[in-house]
């Protein structure tokens, strides 16, 4: 069915990291958005002594019968090292990679498929809920974009790569 794709952000790393808490700091925001929770790829790579990951997660939520928000997080690793450190005097196993984050949006019509069985139905449905009107409203695509934001900002703020204070201050 149609998907109205939202523009990607993208967050580009090179350091150490702790990806156990960045994965779990995402699942618990999805959580929290009452999103359903997939990891549709996972690729291990190992070339000429460097490792390579490759993850694709994605979240989904249903707006309505019609409508349904997709979320995709598509993360690429590269240079991966295991690295152990010792934090707060306890060793921990983190990782130094040079790492990339893509997140994407996109807004999906008739998910479950109601216009292919009868197209009359949907149009009844539809006229019902947004009368007078050809498109569907820019409520869901302003709600799924803040989320995106929202997650973004998180692992910004997860990488210590947003600003301290307000520059205009």
């Amino acid at each position: 069915m149609p998907k109205d794709p939202l523009p990607p952000l993208t967050i580009r790393y090179n350091g150490i990291f702790d990806f156990d808490r960045l994965y779990a700091m995402v699942v618990d925001w999805a959580k929290m958005y009452n999103y359903f929770w997939l990891e549709k790829k996972h690729v291990h790579k190992v070339r000429n002594g460097s490792v390579e990951q490759e993850l694709s997660w994605q979240a989904t939520r249903e707006a309505t019968e019609y409508i349904r928000l997709i979320v995709n997080i598509d993360i690429k690793m590269w240079d991966l090292k295991e690295v152990e450190l010792e934090v707060a005097g306890r060793k921990r196993l983190l990782s130094n990679a040079r790492i990339e984050i893509k997140i994407s949006g996109k807004v999906e019509y008739d998910w479950q498929g109601f216009a292919e069985k009868n197209p009359k139905i949907i149009m009844r449905w539809l006229g019902k809920i947004y009368p007078l009107k050809t498109e569907i409203p820019d409520e869901y695509f302003i709600q799924l974009y803040s989320k995106l934001v929202n997650l973004h900002s998180l692992m910004k703020q997860y990488f210590d790569m947003q600003s301290k204070r307000n520059p205009f201050s």
